[in-house]
């Protein structure tokens, strides 16, 4: 089996995997959970997207056959994404109002990048020069990227008028004791 052949394989079967564990596991959970909770969920998953800065090592001195432009395209937009999830995260944990912003704005960059990043490697050929880890983020990681992204999408959009934190619960003040003598 060559190379992209077995690149497009594992991809599918991360697809796969990705897909059942977000709609049995992680999509109960996060519905159920206060939505900057639910968010934060999803945006751990965009965090670490800076490990894409590997596709520089890995053009440099692991034969990945990808242009100076298409390196960029593929690295900063991750990185961007990362940050911005952070942030998000950061202040979700608050809970600052920001956060709903940043989480939105991490979703949309993060979903722009990984169109533009699958468009640059598709017209790059990347999968038939892809090897060590750039293989396994091709072929693990952005899948799973896919199916957060999404769902990072549908929380913000079906939850649009939820408040980030759950509101505690009121309760009327406590009638005042009288004093005796």
């Amino acid at each position: 089996m060559d190379l992209a052949a077995a690149n497009l394989l594992a991809s599918l079967l991360s697809y796969a995997m990705a897909i059942t564990i977000g709609v049995w596991y992680v999509a109960p959970v996060v519905r159920h959970r206060p939505l900057a909770d639910a968010l934060t969920v999803l945006l751990w998953f965009h965090a670490p997207r800076y490990i894409a800065l590997q596709i520089f090592s890995a053009a440099d001195i692991g034969g990945l056959d990808a242009s100076t432009t298409a390196q960029r395209t593929i690295a900063f937009g991750d990185v961007v994404t990362s940050a911005l999830a952070i942030l998000a995260i950061w202040a979700l944990r608050r809970p600052f109002r920001t956060g709903r912003t940043l989480a939105w704005l991490a979703a949309i960059v993060g979903t722009a990048d990984l169109v533009s990043a699958t468009v640059v490697g598709i017209d790059n050929d990347v999968t038939a020069t892809a090897s060590g880890w750039t293989w396994f983020v091709l072929a693990f990681y952005v899948p799973i990227l896919w199916v957060t992204a999404v769902m990072l999408l549908w929380q913000l959009t079906s939850r649009r008028g939820e408040p980030l934190a759950e509101q505690p619960p009121t309760t009327p003040p406590a009638p005042a004791q009288q004093h005796r003598m």
